[in-house]
């Protein structure tokens, strides 16, 4: 039996379900042993792996009784969930790797929340809203990366140093007034986004209960609900509203998106690797084992690792093909 060979892109019709305790294999249309399919020595890897579905890791397949049955080596490399009715791929990667447990379903995770910083509310805002009056300059926060905790909730960090209101009335060509509500946190000196030209600013002079009024006068007339952008430096905006009320000078918890190990080998081919532009290209062909985590500055972080450096690698659609991000 040889230790690995140079196919990750072996046919592997039809599902399987496993029973951990006997190890056996029992597959519902497949076709164990037969010509250029699963054979002893290969590698079984159960489940889907792409952006629906569950993956449940490898295991060597050991003994073949039938197109039908077959038995694996050991569990070691699965993460113990229940196998049943499941699609399935085979593949020559290095039989060691199997027994590695560095490499065993078992030890994946998905990314979590975890406290990240502090930083306290500069003003007061009510349930409903979605624009939080913080200093983010601060914290360096992450849009898409950081969450508010709030009411129990992780509420996503949408966009930072913007936040949006709608207008309640017309204001007339001339006129220095925009009839809408400022979020809490926008102070003189901040500004909007000129509704007329895009990329101009007009800075906020004074601010009213329901009105802002601007250095410059309005040159096109803004209707009514039409929705105007704030900019500044002590408002972040979140992706849902906020359903706990917030109070001046209140700790504010953020937290970030980090963690989410995820271990996976992969036949790489260099038509493969050639056309891998991103985090994920690697520098040779081959085996190779690659490592994706979230890391804590709110970046993927891709570590390749060249187990079996080869040429000749065969890959393809019933492979896993590279790259693959884990689900979640």
């Amino acid at each position: 039996m040889a230790l690995w060979g140079n196919s990750d892109n072996i046919a592997s019709a039809g599902t399987v379900s496993l029973n951990y305790a006997t190890k056996k294999v029992t597959g519902s249309g497949t076709d164990f042993g037969g010509t250029a399919k699963a054979k002893v020595g290969d590698i079984i890897r159960f489940g889907f792996r792409g952006d629906t579905g569950t993956f449940f890791g490898d295991a060597v397949i050991s003994t073949i009784d039938s197109t039908t049955v077959c038995y694996i080596a050991s569990t070691d490399g699965l993460s113990g969930a229940a196998i049943a009715g499941t699609s399935y791929y085979v593949s020559e990667l290095p039989i060691y790797s199997v027994d590695d447990h560095v490499w065993s379903e078992k030890h994946s995770s998905v990314a979590t929340y975890g406290d990240f910083k502090k930083e306290p509310a500069i003003a007061a805002q009510t349930v409903g809203h979605k624009v939080i009056p913080v200093k983010h300059a601060n914290i360096g926060l992450i849009a898409g990366a950081d969450a508010l905790s709030n009411g129990g909730n992780d509420i996503v960090v949408s966009t930072i140093g913007t936040g949006t209101s709608t207008t309640t009335h017309v204001s007339a060509v001339g006129v220095s007034t925009i009839y809408v509500k400022a979020p809490a946190g926008i102070r003189v000196n901040d500004n909007v986004d000129n509704l007329d030209v895009a990329g101009n600013k007009i800075v906020i002079a004074s601010i009213g209960a329901t009105s802002i009024t601007g250095v410059t006068t309005v040159a096109t007339q803004i209707n009514a609900a039409a929705t105007v952008t704030f900019n500044s430096n002590h408002i972040i905006s979140l992706a849902s509203n906020i359903t706990t009320a917030i109070s001046d000078g209140e700790e504010l918890q953020f937290r970030r998106y980090a963690g989410g190990y995820d271990r996976l080998i992969y036949g790489i081919g260099n038509a493969v690797y050639d056309e891998v532009s991103t985090s994920y290209r690697t520098d040779a062909e081959g085996w190779v084992g690659v490592t994706t985590y979230m890391g804590v500055e709110g970046e993927m972080r891709v570590k390749k690792e060249t187990l079996v450096a080869m040429s000749g690698i065969t890959t393809g659609d019933n492979g896993i093909i590279y790259p693959t991000p884990p689900v979640g």
